[in-house]
């Protein structure tokens, strides 16, 4: 922990899969005493979770929480949390700007993904971020460049556990994963009205089949972020990596009526950062 993250400048960016890890790192840095830390890797998971989930829960934190310590390390987030989306990003790059890290870390895909017309219809400029994700691969890269940042991690999208969905999600992940053909081209037809018009009816329906809100539409996002990062990864001084969590999460750790969300592995993931970490600082 104290090599990974201690006297290291680190910014995340993302929704609510990178604020709770965030969280975490917090209360593994700031409101756990030594004691207890040197106890953790004697532990098996859920006994350490138990010790420190009532910690983390009592913790007095804000959506922009930030780390700042004589040793030097400044470990932020700032990104959203909850229902909706994004589409402007201009005040997180300043939030950014403000402490520059050396390491950004950043994510969003669970919130550009849909179930039109069953339960999850998202904005325009939704589908938009999500049909254009790879503009915003590269914005994201070229802030990471201005800002002076040294390593630039992309987070994975979460693991997407659809069996955990009731009601209109459920409903929704059956009849797109059928490829339900009313379905479909209702989704076609909704989006189509709704975005400009210079975008390609098949760049829609790719849209309505692969940015579904279930493991389909995760996957997809995944591939074209690896696709991404190893076209970029020798053309920028930065140095560019993956963050995949996605692969240890498993539909056991998330709770029913959410599928998405891990947070019986947050130590499991912040080990995993950290050994990333140690590869790229």
């Amino acid at each position: 922990l104290s090599e990974s993250f201690r006297g290291h400048q680190i910014a995340f960016l993302g929704d609510s899969t990178l604020y709770h890890l965030n969280r975490w790192i917090h209360t593994l840095l700031l409101a756990t005493d030594s004691s207890t830390l040197s106890n953790l890797s004697s532990m098996d998971l859920s006994a350490a979770n138990t010790i420190l989930r009532p910690v983390e829960e009592n913790l007095d934190f804000h959506i922009t929480k930030t780390i700042i310590s004589a040793d030097g390390t400044f470990i932020r987030f700032t990104g959203i949390v909850g229902v909706g989306g994004l589409c402007n990003f201009g005040t997180h790059w300043r939030r950014i700007r403000m402490y520059p890290p050396k390491v950004l870390v950043a994510n969003f895909g669970l919130h550009w993904l849909h179930f039109t017309g069953q339960g999850w219809n998202a904005e325009v400029c939704d589908v938009m971020r999500w049909i254009k994700y790879e503009e915003w691969l590269e914005e994201t890269l070229r802030a990471a460049e201005k800002v002076g940042a040294e390593t630039l991690l992309f987070k994975t999208t979460n693991l997407i556990c659809a069996e955990k969905y009731d009601g209109e999600y459920a409903q929704g992940n059956k009849l797109y994963m059928a490829r339900d053909k009313d379905t479909l081209d209702s989704c076609f037809n909704d989006v189509r009205g709704s975005i400009p018009a210079e975008v390609e009816d098949d760049r829609i329906w790719s849209y309505c089949y692969n940015g579904t809100f279930n493991e389909i539409g995760a996957a997809h996002l995944n591939q074209r972020l690896v696709e991404f990062v190893m076209a970029r990864r020798n053309t920028t001084k930065l140095k560019v990596g993956i963050f995949n969590d996605h692969d240890i999460e498993s539909c056991s750790y998330t709770g029913e009526l959410d599928g998405r969300h891990y947070h019986a592995l947050n130590l499991v993931r912040i080990r995993l950062l950290g050994n990333v970490l140690k590869c790229f600082l």
